[in-house]
């Protein structure tokens, strides 16, 4: 599922670009920045989901990986923190740049566009 993510980010990454420089539509580029930050918080979404559940010995992660959070849990915690505060930063974002193609009016895409 993480190579799926990935090459959904990168597509979506790839296709922000070509919105900036081929196709003069920036309200894609902004549209697409948003698709590509959503795929990374759900990313880290998945990896706090992770060693939140490794952590409580909740079955689907490996049985190794619980005894490695039993050795080191500071620096595993720290990790899910990060992770959990990435997903929600970058959900956020996502959200807020999808959205924005929305309310911006094409002639004020152009104008930041043309500023850039």
């Amino acid at each position: 599922m993480t190579g799926k993510l990935f090459f959904a980010g990168g597509t979506a990454l790839a296709l922000s670009l070509f919105f900036v420089k081929g196709i003069e539509w920036p309200k894609g580029a902004i549209f697409f920045l948003g698709v590509a930050a959503c795929i990374a918080g759900f990313y880290f979404l998945g990896d706090a989901a992770l060693d939140y559940s490794a952590a409580r010995g909740l079955p689907g992660a490996s049985p190794d990986y619980a005894k490695e959070l039993k050795t080191n849990p500071g620096h595993y915690n720290a990790w899910n923190f990060l992770s959990w505060l990435g997903a929600l930063a970058c959900l956020a974002y996502g959200t807020i740049m999808t959205s924005m193609v929305f309310v911006i009016h094409a002639r004020d895409a152009e104008a930041m566009a043309a500023k850039s």
